[in-house]
């Protein structure tokens, strides 16, 4: 497991996480997260081959 943390330097713009997650080596996973303003996140998870099995975008309202 991987965390990503960037918190940029300039005002207005939020943090944004970035966890990647491994299994036996090979990334399976990666999740966003902007914590600070709006709370919009997406989820990319990799299927054995390496193609996108599974994504989801949820934006703040």
């Amino acid at each position: 497991m991987l965390l990503s943390v960037y918190s940029p330097y300039r005002r207005g713009l939020g943090t944004v996480n970035m966890l990647y997650e491994y299994q036996n080596g090979v990334l399976r996973q990666i999740k966003r997260s902007d914590v600070d303003s709006n709370r919009d996140s997406t989820q990319l998870r990799f299927a054995d081959d390496g193609t996108v099995s599974f994504m989801q975008r949820q934006l703040a309202t």
